[in-house]
């Protein structure tokens, strides 16, 4: 739903989980305070509880709003490759790689693991990094003749490599195009790059 189309409780919202996303990117979690979230936000901290109960029920959420944009993306040029598994992944690489760049500081968030999550919530984050990987296991599974067992290992490593193009402040490392090519050369997909 665009901003139009939003109420000023959901636009709020919206701009909270924004701030939250950067903040943490920046500062890890435990460095992150309501107050500085707030402050990034243009809100007064009082403010961030109407929408989220918890300051962990508001690293959750910048966390799920991290990893569903990514897995919309993938999910979407996943879709559009006609049923061709190659294609698919090609297409995965690049959604994902752009991803990172467009998402920033959402990016940077996921990928930053100093610890600081409570044991609930990492475990939350790393069920949904696990889902996310399975997709990718999925997608490589179909676009690859590898022994059993293989595909998870090499979503795993896909998916590292795709990461390690992005800085922990959320700015990309290098070209999403570069990156994506070259991506797409190591696994020998490289032809027919759309």
């Amino acid at each position: 739903m665009t901003g139009a189309g939003r109420t000023k409780g959901e636009r709020t919202r919206q701009r909270i989980l924004d701030a939250a996303a950067e903040v943490l990117a920046e500062q890890g979690v435990e460095g992150a305070s309501v107050t500085a979230i707030a402050a990034r936000a243009d809100l007064r901290p009082g403010s961030l509880y109407f929408h989220f109960p918890s300051r962990t029920a508001l690293v959750e959420a910048a966390i799920r709003e991290a990893v569903a944009r990514a897995s919309a993306r993938v999910d979407e040029a996943v879709g559009g490759a006609s049923g061709d598994p190659v294609a698919a992944l090609r297409r995965a690489v690049a959604a994902h790689v752009g991803a990172l760049d467009e998402l920033g500081a959402y990016g940077a968030l996921v990928l930053r693991d100093d610890g600081g999550l409570p044991d609930a919530l990492a475990r939350e984050r790393n069920r949904l990094l696990g889902e996310y990987a399975r997709g990718w296991a999925a997608i490589v599974a179909a676009a690859q003749a590898l022994p059993p067992g293989s595909p998870p290992l090499v979503a795993e490593l896909l998916i590292g490599a795709m990461n390690s193009g992005l800085r922990r402040d959320g700015r990309p490392a290098h070209d999403a195009g570069a990156r994506t090519t070259t991506l797409l050369a190591l696994l020998r997909l490289d032809e027919g790059i759309e």
